[in-house]
């Protein structure tokens, strides 16, 4: 599938623009979590599956430092195919 600069893109238009409001809402909540001194909580706040699934609800727990080496789109909360 190729995007709109002509670039390849493995999701439809769609789905990758769920995957980039998940992770946007993923982003604040590192952002909040950050400010409220939780960086060291061993479970981590939620963050929501960045699937492209619009029916997907599931959230992962990681910690800040485990999060922040994700990539987008990487947070999962099922292996992909799995839905």
């Amino acid at each position: 599938m190729v995007g709109r600069g002509g670039e390849q893109t493995s999701l439809s238009e769609p789905a990758g623009m769920l995957v980039s409001i998940r992770r946007a809402v993923n982003d604040e909540v590192a952002n909040l979590a950050q400010e409220l001194g939780e960086q060291k909580d061993e479970d981590g706040p939620a963050f929501v599956c960045e699937c492209g699934n619009p029916s997907c609800r599931a959230t992962v727990r990681l910690t800040l430092i485990d999060y922040l080496a994700c990539p987008p789109g990487s947070v999962l909360a099922h292996r992909p195919g799995k839905r």
